[in-house]
C-alpha cells in the first residue's frame, strides 16, 4: 500500500511540474503574440513610459496588457481544455520560437525536428503508459 502511495505522490509532482512550466510557457508565448495588438490599441491613451515591478523589471502599459489578457486566455483554456484556444496558444509558441530562434544550419535544423518527433512520441505514447490511460488509442 506504502508503494502505491509514494507512487501516486510523485505522479502528482511530476503533474504538477508539468501543469505550472505548460502555464508559464503558454503565457509567455501568447503574450509575444498578442504584443503588436495591445501596443496598437493603447499607443492613443498612453505616454509609452515604463512601469517599474522591483527585481521583475519594467513594462510598458502595452507588455503588461498583453501578459494579463494571455494568462486570462491560458487560465480559461486550462479551466474548459477547448480545441481553439489550445490551437491559438499552439500558434503563439511557434510565432515566438521562429522570432527567438535562428536555425543556423542543415544539421541543426534537424536535430531539433528530431528533438520534437521525440517530444511528440513521449506525449502521445508514453505519457498513456505512465497514467494508465490509453484514451488516444481508443
Amino acid at each position: 500500500m506504502r508503494c502505491f502511495l509514494e507512487t501516486d505522490i510523485t505522479v502528482l509532482c511530476l503533474s504538477t511540474v508539468i501543469l505550472t512550466s505548460t502555464l508559464i510557457l503558454a503565457t509567455v508565448a501568447f503574450a509575444f503574440l498578442l504584443l503588436p495588438m495591445c501596443q496598437y490599441l493603447i499607443r492613443p491613451c498612453s505616454s509609452g513610459q515604463k512601469i517599474s515591478f522591483g527585481i521583475c523589471g519594467r513594462f510598458t502599459a502595452a507588455e503588461i496588457m498583453s501578459f494579463c489578457l494571455s494568462f486570462f486566455i491560458v487560465c480559461i483554456w486550462v479551466l474548459t481544455g477547448h480545441w481553439l484556444l489550445m490551437d491559438a496558444l499552439g500558434m503563439g509558441l511557434c510565432v515566438a520560437f521562429i522570432a527567438l530562434v535562428r536555425l543556423p544550419s542543415l544539421k541543426v535544423s534537424t536535430l531539433l525536428l528530431v528533438g520534437l518527433l521525440i517530444y511528440d512520441v513521449f506525449w502521445v505514447c508514453i505519457i498513456p503508459i505512465i497514467f494508465y490511460s490509453f484514451q488516444m488509442f481508443a
